[in-house]
């Protein structure tokens, strides 16, 4: 009677199984890697049309006349940027202070930088102008983020932004309001930001990240990603206010880790969840009024559920990290979205409260000298608009 031997090696069941654990594990891979170069891009292209704007603004301080006069010396003509499509150019000089006038201005944070006075408000008080109008001032105003939630949670959408390079600041007394960011959550959705205000500018609050029982980030100035749950999936992120954000991302209940959904950033949307990844939260945007370039508006990091998976990132602009058992808070007087914890029992993280920053020519006297340079770059499709000024005296 023959010896049967026993064959060694996988059966074809077992083949098939590890070829598709594999598989899955190379898209989610790819997906994660996708969403890494997309958030790159992003960042590249706003400091390559950072870089244009500064580049023209150069170019057309000597358009600056003493005493002042307005004048338009390029309105949306198209320029050739490496990297860049859709781009235009918009180059603006107009006169800042009203004729004559002596202005004097009190209240916040006081500091300068290359001839201008710049007044940061951390929280919330007074602006006092007297003597004449600033026609032309450079006015930044976040609200404040919205706060993270756990258990396949999303994260915290950031806080609306408003960037005027041309307001007008005339003789009153303006009741300044810095937002505070949204209470984080622990099973419940996260709180939306409160709105941050400067006279007639109103960024709305961030949106709080949804749940993991089906309930929706919110909307908000940008808004909250989702959780994920078996009865509603794909669970949409909230929607943002327009001109002021983008919206968060989507949670999918998908195993082995159901990705939630990364809160929106001022710059970019938050990224949607995956079966083994948690969403990043969208960029913000960069600005230099307060004397160097800074991110704000970022939005915040989804926790991925369960050991294994990847946990978003919070994006530049104060978003706070995702994590699976803890999260991490926006940045303060960011607007940054608070991130969110893929397990239950631990909270999200807190959204970052607001700022407001005004910026105006340090002079009191020969005001109608003064003239205010400023550049618009707009690119991409839909187009992005980057602006950059500089107040020039003859």
């Amino acid at each position: 009677m023959k010896n049967v031997k026993k064959q060694s090696g996988f059966s074809a069941v077992e083949l098939l199984i590890t070829l598709f654990v594999a598989a899955a594990f190379l898209i989610s891979g790819y997906q994660l890697y996708a969403l890494v170069i997309k958030d790159g891009g992003e960042a590249r292209m706003q400091s390559s049309a950072s870089n244009v704007a500064t580049d023209y603004l150069q170019r057309y301080k000597s358009s600056a006349t003493n005493p002042c006069t307005p004048q338009t010396p390029l309105t949306d003509s198209p320029i050739t940027v490496t990297g860049l499509s859709n781009v235009t150019v918009t180059v603006t000089v107009s006169c800042p202070y009203s004729s004559g006038s002596s202005v004097t201005v009190t209240g916040g944070t006081v500091t300068t930088s290359v001839g201008n006075t710049i007044r940061t408000f951390t929280s919330s008080g007074t602006l006092t102008v007297s003597g004449g109008t600033i026609a032309g001032a450079n006015v930044l105003v976040v609200g404040g983020g919205g706060g993270g939630s756990s258990d396949r949670a999303g994260a915290g959408g950031a806080g609306g932004l408003i960037y005027n390079a041309s307001y007008a600041v005339t003789p009153q007394t303006y009741t300044v309001t810095v937002g505070s960011g949204g209470a984080s959550s622990n099973g419940n959705v996260g709180g939306n930001g409160s709105n941050s205000i400067f006279g007639s500018l109103t960024a709305i609050g961030g949106g709080g990240g949804g749940d993991g029982s089906g309930d929706l980030g919110t909307n908000g100035g940008s808004g909250g990603g989702s959780g994920n749950s078996s009865s509603y999936s794909p669970c949409p992120g909230g929607a943002a206010t327009a001109g002021q954000g983008n919206n968060g991302g989507s949670g999918l209940y998908a195993a082995p880790n159901y990705g939630s959904g990364g809160g929106g950033g001022a710059g970019g949307v938050g990224s949607p969840g995956t079966a083994t990844s948690s969403g990043n939260g969208g960029i913000g945007l960069a600005y230099s009024i307060s004397g160097s370039s800074v991110y704000y508006a970022g939005g915040g990091g989804a926790g991925s559920y369960g050991t294994g998976g990847t946990n978003g990132v919070g994006g530049l602009g104060g978003g706070g990290n995702g994590g699976l058992s803890s999260a991490t808070s926006g940045t303060s007087n960011t607007g940054g979205g608070g991130g969110s914890s893929g397990s239950g029992g631990t909270p999200g993280g807190n959204g970052g409260s607001g700022i407001v920053i005004i910026s105006y020519p340090t002079l009191s006297s020969g005001s109608p000298t003064v003239s205010k340079v400023l550049v618009t770059i707009k690119y991409g499709t839909p187009q992005q608009t980057i602006t950059n000024a500089t107040y020039v005296k003859p």
